[in-house]
């Protein structure tokens, strides 16, 4: 008997972009599920089991954009991380911006890593599969 795969969480405000994550998360071979929120406040939300969300499971990764409306990633990242319950959870930081500075920030917010959203679907398929052998193994 298998334990059932975690869930992964999505947090991105684009629609498009939560499509384009979900398709390259199963052509990279994920077969589990991937919940998603719009923001940073709906996934602390979500992490406390708050409203519509009591009950949900923790994730066993989350994914999340840095630019959101709301609260945007950095502030979640920072407010999840001052939660010890959720403190370990493991968070890669998914975000179009290039720039070293949103690097270094969301790894001293303590991200797990950071991955440039790439400009291909190919190149999305590859980054995924890497997140999950590596996070999800």
């Amino acid at each position: 008997m298998s334990l059932p795969l975690p869930t992964i969480l999505l947090v991105d405000d684009d629609d498009d972009d939560v499509l384009l994550v979900r398709r390259a998360l199963g052509s990279a071979g994920w077969c589990g599920p991937i919940q998603r929120v719009a923001d940073g406040q709906e996934l602390l939300e979500y992490l406390l089991g708050k409203g519509a969300w009591a009950g949900s499971p923790l994730p066993g990764l989350i994914l999340l954009d840095l630019n959101m409306p709301r609260l945007d990633g950095r502030s979640a990242l920072a407010r999840l991380r001052a939660i010890p319950d959720l403190a370990l959870l493991p968070v890669i930081v998914l975000s179009t911006s290039g720039s070293p500075r949103d690097r270094s920030e969301a790894i001293e917010l303590g991200a797990n890593d950071f991955i440039q959203k790439p400009s291909t679907y190919a190149d999305l398929v590859a980054a995924m599969r890497t997140t999950r052998e590596v996070w999800l193994p």
